[in-house]
């Protein structure tokens, strides 16, 4: 159960900005090693930079401008 104390740290969006920073950290993590993972249907895939660059930097984008969102949105 959630104390009292929690709450003001998920009002403030405190949560919501590390998510921001661990979705950044997992983006720098994925252009050094040339490889991301999606979620695509009920499982996931495992996109490579060198195999197929268009999904890759779809994926990139898209975690991207997820977390900008978690920073400035929410």
């Amino acid at each position: 159960m959630l104390g009292l104390g929690v709450v003001p740290l998920i009002v403030d969006g405190v949560v919501f900005k590390a998510l921001s920073v661990l979705v950044a950290l997992y983006v720098a993590y994925a252009l050094t090693v040339g490889r991301v993972y999606a979620r695509r249907g009920p499982g996931g895939v495992i996109w490579e930079r060198s195999e197929n660059p268009f999904w890759y930097w779809s994926t990139i984008v898209i975690y991207i401008i997820l977390s900008a969102a978690l920073m400035f949105v929410f």
